[in-house]
Parts: structure tokens; sequence; C-alpha cells
């Protein structure tokens, strides 16, 4: 998984890097969330280095894109198991979806 950091030679920390208490303790959306984490890394090194509007807003229809599908995995595997809280995390999901695309 090549970003934009590790392409341009970035010596950089990263904007938000991961963090154990990121963790849910299950692989398949630990994975989702340290890939979001990386888009997240790769839009604000361009922003940093001033990329093209294009190059910007391509990685930002990417996170939403990838957002869309990593919170539907995510609630699907919530209503799966009962989690009781489902109905507002859907909505936190909805939002960060809404300021994502504005």
């Amino acid at each position: 998984m090549s970003t934009i950091l590790q392409e341009a030679g970035s010596t950089k920390s990263v904007f938000m890097p991961w963090k154990g208490h990121y963790s849910l303790g299950h692989h398949e959306l630990d994975v989702g969330r340290k890939r979001l984490l990386s888009i997240i890394n790769d839009l604000h090194a361009s922003l940093e280095a001033k990329y093209e509007d294009k190059v910007i807003k391509a990685i930002i229809d990417r996170l939403v894109q990838y957002s869309k599908g990593h919170f539907r995995q995510e609630e699907e595997l919530m209503k799966r198991h009962g989690f009781p809280d489902l109905a507002n995390h859907r909505l936190l999901h909805s939002r960060s979806l809404k300021r994502l695309r504005n």
C-alpha cells in the first residue's frame, strides 16, 4: 500500500499515527481503521505539500468511498452481534460522511 508520504520520501511524522486504543480487537475492522488513517494521512500530506486540487479531490473521494464501505461493514457486524447502540452509531457514521462530502 503506497501512500503519498512514502511516494514523496517524507521523513515527517504522520498526522494521525495508529494508536493501540483505536483497535477494536477485530482483525478486519482494525485493518480497515488503519487504512482510513492511511488515507487521512495522505490527505494531510497532500495539503501540506500543496498538491494540485485534482489530486486532493481524488484523495477526498477515495476517503469518502472507503469510509462508506468500512462503515457499512462495521454496522453489519454490530447488527449481527446485537450491538445495543447501533442506531446512534449509524447516525455518527452518517454525520461523518456528510462532513467528508462537504
